[in-house]
């Protein structure tokens, strides 16, 4: 599939309004100050979560914290941490940050050390393409001169998990080379990604080719 549109980028979207238009109370880390948010697009989104049982309990709102990598229902602002993290979750976000997603945690893909949450973009027979939602501080454009001065930045990063011989997971970045080594390991899945007339760079077109090769 040829996409016919700029992939709209809604992380990069997201930072570059909270640098120019954030105006709440800065966070304290170490001895930076930073303004924005650690949460997920900075706010509780409805949801449901699961504790281990694979049971999906509704939550009115859950909270998705980039930072600590904990999420859980939103109390007053915080999250409420239960006994059990939770294993896997679902966000209902609005279109613009990218619509519903659903979020496992790392140990679900032989990482416990990871102690991330992946976006499952796709899964299937042979391979997942799964997102990581991460969060660094970066200095405030809007204040180059106080070194001291932070905006939370958020970012993703892509890992693929092939499920053969027990499974294996890798981290990878959306470009041809790097793809085109993860399916020279599935069978036959080298020729289809060579008919495919996607962008290697398109989350949307490499999910669409990872759907045709889990057939």
């Amino acid at each position: 599939m040829v996409n016919g549109f700029t992939q709209v980028d809604p992380v990069g979207a997201y930072n570059r309004f909270m640098a120019e238009n954030w105006s709440g109370q800065y966070t304290r880390v170490g001895q930076n100050k930073v303004k924005g948010s650690p949460h997920l697009f900075g706010k509780a989104f409805p949801g449901q979560i699961d504790y281990g049982n694979g049971m999906f309990i509704t939550k009115e709102k859950v909270l998705y914290n980039l930072l600590d990598q904990k999420a859980g229902p939103e109390v007053n602002g915080e999250i409420f941490e239960a006994d059990n993290k939770p294993m896997q979750f679902i966000l209902d976000l609005p279109r613009e940050n990218g619509g519903k997603k659903l979020f496992k945690h790392s140990s679900a893909y032989g990482n416990e050390k990871l102690n991330a949450y992946f976006n499952v973009v796709t899964d299937g027979a042979y391979v997942a393409l799964l997102k990581a939602y991460k969060i660094k501080l970066s200095p405030d454009p809007t204040n180059m001169m106080d070194k001291d001065l932070k905006l939370f930045e958020q970012y993703t990063e892509y890992y693929v998990f092939l499920h053969a011989n027990g499974g294996s997971l890798q981290k990878i970045k959306l470009k041809k080379k790097d793809i085109m080594d993860v399916l020279s390991k599935i069978p036959g899945a080298a020729e289809k990604a060579n008919k495919s007339n996607g962008d290697f760079s398109n989350e949307d077109d490499m999910k669409d080719l990872f759907l045709s090769v889990n057939m």
